[in-house]
This record gives structure tokens, sequence and C-alpha cells, in this order.
């Protein structure tokens, strides 16, 4: 494998270093900048000539000339050959010539090799989203960490037999100081590096390079946020060493996740037919002979409209592979006559668990298209999950739900409807400027409505003016609880919504932060210690489901 050339400007700061999980061998930094992942093939020759002159002196006088090529060709082998030619010359009376001619051949197996983990095997997990929408990037996005302490990424990577490879991160930090990260290598702390400032999220550097040893088998490597900001953007890890092939993802984020589970019926759907079945409506209507069930949902695009109205099952996709497990339509309240019925995905069952699937309306601008809806399913958790749409994205109608670090896309009111749910650690992202994060229509009889526990609020970019929420319904409830907020959101807040006022329905808001938190000019929605404490999952369900999601 031909070498890496890097700058060296001290990217790693050590701390904590342990000694069961690995250790870092070397630090250094590659001043490039370009997007771009060196890869050496080397299909080159170094030819190396090597010439010796003996002089031997006894009773009689030799002159010796050893002369050594060595033709390096670096694909896979190296052939040494070696020619060693004694001319003697004896002053005794006698006339002796000595030719030794030795030749050797020596087979070298190289089995370096380079490993790129993006959005496929090898990734197992973000704490946050992939995403499209910064240029120059490679694969099929980059993993955007929520910004919060602890989020993480993690990849898996298997070695034959212990080894030091090195880790080259590409990424990309528009902020203007770096983002600080834990790099934790099976279980064990080695230290905290620095992803510097790139000037722009759509320029790329692969200036971080780490050496490190990893174990026989499948090792974890795991970069965790320090600070509230959460990580750079990160394009991909390139790990170079004598064996390295992508790892099985297993207990990601220390938490079992649904592909884990070995109890339960498991049904397997796979778009290109190489699962039991290739629609996920097949493989759900499967589950229902058998519950619980687990519907093992395989990476692929899921042209469907499904109601899940069955009880007691879990759809489950490849741990990671969220952003290209899609379940996708188009209909709309244009389209299909009503708001309630343009879902892609309804749940109207109970006792369901989603994990690793994206549910999008592509629909576009226009018309109310729903990709996700609750629509009466009580006890309904998420987590790292996806819904995309614009507007309307999703609708919790009525029942129960929570959902765990996921991702919601939209415009105007994607956040809405009657039932309670959670959104705990969540990334709301606006993409057009003027929108509305939350509509809430709950009922007043009913203590609480549609609930953000920490998590971002976020925005395309160029967004401005978007406002957290309006009343769809007269007491309408949405709290805000410890979320940060970007400098897109409107500084009062709250707005109109038919003939419904945000002061006389139920906005809520407690120890908002970033540049969008403005209490002073939202003085009238903000909750005292005393009542904010009240927000958690037990009393927000009324003590009547605690999802396993939240423990």
């Amino acid at each position: 494998m031909a070498k890496i050339w890097m700058l060296w400007f001290g990217l790693l700061i050590l701390s904590g270093c342990g000694e069961s999980g690995g250790g870092i061998a070397n630090s250094g930094t590659d001043g490039d900048t370009d997007g771009d992942t060196d890869s050496d093939t080397d299909g080159d020759t170094d030819s190396d000539t090597d010439s010796d002159t003996d002089s031997d002196t006894d009773s009689d006088s030799d002159a010796g000339t050893d002369s050594d090529s060595d033709s390096d060709t670096d694909g896979d082998s190296d052939t040494d050959s070696d020619s060693d030619s004694d001319s003697d010359s004896d002053t005794d009376g006698d006339s002796d010539t000595d030719s030794d001619s030795d030749s050797d051949t020596d087979v070298d197996t190289d089995s370096d090799s380079d490993l790129v983990l993006e959005e496929s095997e090898g990734f197992c997990f973000v704490n946050g989203t992939i995403d499209t929408d910064n240029t120059g990037y490679t694969g099929d996005g980059f993993a955007n960490t929520t910004n919060a302490v602890g989020a993480a990424i993690e990849w898996a990577v298997a070695v034959e037999s212990d080894e030091t490879v090195t880790l080259e991160w590409m990424f990309a930090n528009g902020g203007e100081t770096a983002r600080p990260g834990t790099l934790i290598v099976n279980g064990t702390s080695l230290g905290t590096i620095d992803l510097p400032s790139t000037g722009s999220w759509s320029t790329w550097s692969t200036a971080l390079q780490i050496g490190v040893t990893l174990t026989a088998g499948d090792n974890a490597i795991r970069l965790e946020a320090t600070t509230s900001e959460g990580l750079a953007n990160i394009n991909s890890l390139s790990v170079s060493g004598q064996s390295v092939t992508p790892g099985e993802c297993s207990d990601v984020d220390g938490v079992d996740d649904c592909n884990d589970i070995t109890n339960q019926t498991i049904i397997e759907v796979a778009a290109d037919g190489s699962g039991s079945y290739a629609t996920v409506q097949a493989g759900i209507a499967a589950a229902a002979a058998s519950t619980p069930a687990i519907v093992r949902i395989a990476p692929g695009t899921y042209p469907e409209k499904i109601d899940v109205s069955q009880s007691n099952i879990t759809l489950c996709g490849q741990t990671g592979r969220a952003a290209d497990t899609v379940i996708i339509n188009n209909d709309s309240s244009a389209s299909i006559g009503s708001t309630f019925n343009s879902y892609t995905v309804r749940f109207s069952g109970n006792d369901i668990s989603v994990e690793n699937i994206t549910f999008e309306n592509n629909y576009g601008e226009g018309s109310q298209a729903v990709a996700l809806q609750i629509a009466g399913g009580q006890r309904v958790q998420f987590r790292n999950c996806r819904a995309v749409a614009m507007q309307d994205t999703l609708y919790v109608h009525s029942g129960s739900a929570y959902f765990k670090d996921c991702y919601i896309e939209g415009t105007v009111d994607f956040i809405f409807g009657g039932g309670t749910a959670i959104f705990d650690n969540c990334e709301s992202r606006c993409t057009r400027d003027g929108g509305v994060y939350s509509a809430p229509n709950t009922d007043g009889s009913v203590t609480y409505g549609i609930v953000f526990l920490g998590g971002t609020f976020t925005a395309s970019s160029g967004v401005s003016g978007v406002w957290l929420g309006r009343p769809w319904g007269a007491d309408g409830h949405t709290g805000y609880v410890n979320v940060e907020m970007g400098g897109h959101i409107q500084s009062s807040g709250f707005t109109d919504m038919g003939g419904n006022t945000p002061a006389a329905a139920r906005f809520r808001e407690y120890n908002s932060t970033g540049a969008g938190a403005n209490p002073s000019a939202r003085s009238g929605y903000q909750m005292s210690d005393s009542e904010a404490v009240q927000y958690t999952v037990s009393n927000i369900f009324a003590g009547a489901w605690i999802p396993t999601f939240s423990q």
C-alpha cells in the first residue's frame, strides 16, 4: 500500500487513554481539504540498485564484486534477484578462477488494504440523520449528529488478528470553532480529538488521521460529541491496515435494537426479492398471524401506502440504515380528498415499535401531504426514524406516541394533531421561509399534546422567519423543554391560525437555547422551574406507559 503523506499540525488531544480496547499509536494531519479521500493503489515500480565491492587479503590476492539488483513492484508480490560474482587471482603460481552465481527469488504477499465506510456495511449508527443538503459529499449522504453532548457516530471494523490501523475521517465544519469528540474503541475512551472549522459546511477535509490498535474480530469505533454543538458533519471513515473489512454492527449506542431480538417470529422483507416478501404490506399481513412478530425490512425503496392496524409487532430497519430504507407515497389532500387519508403510513394498532425507517411523502408543495400518521394507535414508539414531506409531514391525529432520536422535515404545520406525542432528542427541520413547526389540536380536557424534550429546531440553508407554533385548535398544547433553536426562528415565536390565538392556547416554553431562544420576547409562554419539572415521560403519558425506548 502506498504511503499517505500528511501535514502534521496537532489536531489530537489525548486524555484518559485506556489499554483494554486498543490505543492511539500516532497522530497526524493531512492538509487535504479538497473533499477527496486518498487512495493508494501503488501501480508504481520501485527499483533499488546496490553495489558492494569487497577486498579480501590472505595469502592470495582476491578481488570480489557483488552486484544486487532489486526490482520491487508493490502490487502484491516482491521479487528480489541477487547475483554474486567473485574472481580470485592467486600469485602462488597457480591460476584459479572461482565463479559463484546465486539467484534468489522471494515472493512477499502484501495484504495491505483500505476500507471506506459510508452509508452501508460497517456504518452502524448516527445520533442524528444522513443528510444531502450540502455539496461535496460522496456516497448517499453525510452523517449529521444532533446538537447535543453525547451525540455519536459508530462504525464496525473487523481485522484477522491484533493490529494497528490508521483511521481517517472526511468531515466538514462550517462553525467558527472546532467540534471536539471522544474517540472510543470497543468501549474504551482513547482520548479527545478536534474536528476543526473548515470554513463552510460544503468544504470537506481529511486533515485528521489517527493510529489505533484493534483486536482480532469485530471492533466498535465510536466518535462522541463532547459539547452541545454535536460533531462536525462526517462523510466517511477510511481505515487502512493489513486485513480490514466491514464489521458486524451490534449493541449499537449501548442499546439493543430490533435487530438483536431473536425470541419472536421474524419476517424478512426485501425490495429486491431476496426476502420472504417483497413489500412491507405483505410482511405486516404475515405478522398478523403470529404476534408478537418482527418485520425486518432490508434497505431499499418501497412505494407503498400502508395502514398498520395490527398490534404487538415491530417494524425493523437495519441499524444505521434509516436514510436508505424508505417507504414512500405521494397522495395529498388535493389528490385524495382529505388530509387524514393522504398518509404514506398510518399506525392505528397498539403496542407497536418502529426503528431505522424513513417515511416519506414526495407530493411536494401545494397541498397537505402526510408522511406518517398516528390514528388512534396507543403506545406506538419510534427510534432512529425519519419522517420527510412538506406541509403536514407528521400527523399525531389521536392516540399516544413516543419518538426517540428521530428526524422530522417539513415546511408548514409539519408536526400537528390532537394526540399526545413526545419528541425526545429529535431534530425538527424546516425547509421553507415562514414555516411553522407545530400546529396542535389538543382537546382542552387533555393535559399534554405535542411535547419536545431536548433536541434541535434546525432549518435548511438560508431559511428564515420560521414560527415555533400556531394553534390549530383553540386549546392546542405544545411544550418546548430544553430545545436548541436556530437563529431562523421568529423572535415572538407563535402566530395565529384561523380564529385561534396562541396566547389563548397552551404553548409552553422552558430553557430554550441557541440563537433562536428569546425568552424576553416570549415571556408570556415561559414556564417556571416547578412547572417544567412536571414534563416527564411518566407524567405526560399519565403513568399509563413508559416506552422502552425512553429507558
